[in-house]
């Protein structure tokens, strides 16, 4: 007689592969694909005045 496995042990598995599809979805495929918010502006020119 076969021993049925309970329900638990057989959603472990999946649990576990949807937890590290999960994961990686969050720290790569965000980061890829998020724009890029960086600014390429030019620095502000400081000058010295009355020094005289």
């Amino acid at each position: 007689m076969r021993k049925e496995k309970s329900i638990l042990r057989r959603l472990i598995p999946w649990a576990v592969a949807l937890a590290l599809i999960a994961a990686l979805v969050v720290f790569v495929g965000i980061p890829l694909y998020s724009q890029n918010d960086t600014v390429t502006e030019n620095p502000p020119k400081i000058t010295a005045c009355c020094l005289n």
